[in-house]
């Protein structure tokens, strides 16, 4: 849909709520978040339209998100101010003895490896997370590991047991252990594994105290359930809390094959309570919700090598670590076959080639095509909107000079924890190149026309175009120069001089492969512009 189409839908739906048509509203504007789920101005309208209707968790829920969304957006969080101040009004101190779900439950299936069909029950707003673990394989074990027989896994936050049915593949006798405190889920976690042998589920939480904790149950979402966030209004219920050490201590566990931890901000203080344990257990899969969580985490951890990660954006993401001893030691055990070129030694999580264009990106990803301890793109996300558009994985090198027009929102997301490299190469030579691409689609005509607003006739002509494309290169290069002043880990590189700066790039990122492979296709010639101007 066009974006016109989105500001008349809004339009119409921001009428209906002007006349007093809330319900019908409250339909259209649900409607556009499913077209538009990153559109934080539909995530305000939705809270305003909440509220009308009286109920304030879901209009709290929306207002949130819509200042997640534009951090910046100031009725959202003006609106969000004025929500919380009428749930704490309206005092509501517990959840209701009926702990309903947030969305109905349905059965999602999935197909194993032997061809036997797995049923999961799950909330249907929810299925996302069967995917994630059993397509994407969220949880995958390091490359080389080869689970013990008598495997012992643990996981905290089960929710409804999707992760433990995941890891009953990883050998022939797995005993898991679920920790849940979430009453909204335990049946259905018990229900998804009542067929399974050799697990035992705890309605309890983890931490490193033994006490009762509110349990603050979000709205929308079962497994955003926190013990965490006493700033947030959703409603609550006590739990009881007990110490991770203490509890690992009564069941008898000693050693943890892989511990699974998913708690939405209690996973340094469970790491804390079984610190002394942490030299026993293998792998570590976790998530953290704050930079310094993450670096707590690093500190903790520092007996573990990071064999996986993903940031979903600054603050949070997922982390995978392996034990050292899995290959420190000699290899005695069939557990002890992790190869060191299987594990992470990267120094950055994500890599940016900024540049205007035409000055070499596409030969500069083919060579870090033979990098092996990233992964490499060019322009992998164009057609992608909003938190999609830059949802890169972790060590992965991306080149896109659209990328100049999203530095604030890059800052956000990847700030000063990357490494930017900015491409140049000679202005007039770059220039020369960009005249023969004013076709319909290219940057050029879109600066021309799109930007610049000039007219049609007028940048169709040959010197024209040069002036166009002196213009664009100067204000990206400026926008790249002003994005990497406070940015501590950068380089720039020469077109002109690539061969003997390349060398330093790989060295400056940890980079892994064949150099001599990388500089040959440096010198490979690719993506040229067109002899001749090609007519729009």
């Amino acid at each position: 849909m066009t974006n016109t189409t989105f500001q008349e839908q809004l339009q119409n739906a921001e009428n209906l709520f002007a006349q007093g048509h809330h319900q019908e509203a409250l339909q259209a504007f649900l409607h556009l978040n499913s077209l538009y789920p990153d559109s934080s101005e539909v995530s305000n309208n939705l809270g305003v339209a909440y509220y009308s209707l009286g109920e304030l968790e879901h209009a709290s829920y929306w207002l949130q998100l819509a200042t997640q969304l534009s951090p910046d957006f100031q009725e959202a969080r003006d609106n969000l101010h004025t929500v919380r101040m009428a749930l704490k009004n309206s005092k509501i101190d517990t959840f209701p003895k009926d702990v309903s779900l947030p969305s109905e439950v349905i059965t999602a299936s999935v197909k194993l490896r032997n061809n036997y069909d797995l049923s999961i029950k799950i909330p249907k707003n929810e299925v996302f997370r069967v995917k994630n673990i059993f397509e994407h394989n969220e949880y995958a074990l390091p490359k080389g590991y080869k689970p013990p027989k008598d495997m012992v896994v643990v996981d905290i936050g089960a929710n409804v047991g999707t992760f433990a049915l995941y890891a009953k593949q990883w050998s022939s006798n797995v005993n898991i252990h679920c920790y849940e405190p979430n009453p909204q889920v335990i049946d259905l976690l018990k229900q998804n594994l009542q067929l399974c042998q050799n697990i035992q589920i705890h309605s309890k939480a983890l931490s490193d105290q033994n006490n009762e904790l509110n349990l603050y149950l979000h709205p929308q979402n079962t497994g955003a359930t926190t013990l965490t966030d006493e700033t947030n209004t959703y409603q609550k219920m006590k739990v009881p809390v007990k110490n991770a050490k203490e509890a690992f201590n009564e069941i008898g566990l000693s050693s943890i094959d892989v511990l699974k931890i998913d708690t939405e901000g209690s996973e340094v203080n469970i790491l804390k309570s079984i610190e002394s344990m942490l030299p026993n257990i293998s792998i570590i899969m976790l998530e953290y919700h704050s930079e310094k969580d993450r670096h707590e985490l690093d500190n903790i951890l520092n007996g573990f090598y990071l064999y996986d990660a993903s940031i979903m954006q600054t603050g949070t993401g997922t982390f995978k670590y392996c034990n050292k001893k899995l290959y420190h030691k000699k290899e005695k055990s069939s557990t002890l076959n992790i190869s060191k070129k299987n594990i992470y030694k990267n120094k950055f999580p994500n890599i940016f080639i900024l540049g205007t264009g035409r000055c070499g990106t596409t030969s500069f990803i083919a060579a870090c095509k033979h990098i092996t301890n990233y992964t490499s793109g060019h322009e992998t996300r164009i057609d992608r909107i909003g938190r999609e558009r830059l949802s890169y994985p972790c060590y992965h090198i991306e080149a896109d000079n659209r990328l100049s027009w999203l530095l604030g929102r890059m800052n956000e997301i990847f700030g000063k924890e990357a490494f930017y490299v900015h491409l140049k190469r000679d202005i007039q030579d770059t220039a020369k190149s960009f005249i023969r691409r004013f076709f319909s689609g290219s940057i050029m005509n879109a600066y021309s026309n799109g930007i610049l607003m000039l007219p049609q006739k007028q940048s169709s002509a040959s010197i024209d175009s040069y002036q166009i494309a002196l213009d664009y290169i100067d204000t990206v290069t400026k926008n790249i120069e002003t994005f990497l002043q406070d940015k501590p880990h950068t380089m720039t590189i020469h077109l002109e001089t690539i061969n003997e700066q390349f060398p330093d790039f790989i060295d400056n990122i940890g980079a892994q492969g064949d150099l001599q492979y990388m500089l040959n296709e440096l010198n490979t010639p690719k993506n040229a512009s067109p002899t001749k101007l090609t007519e729009s």
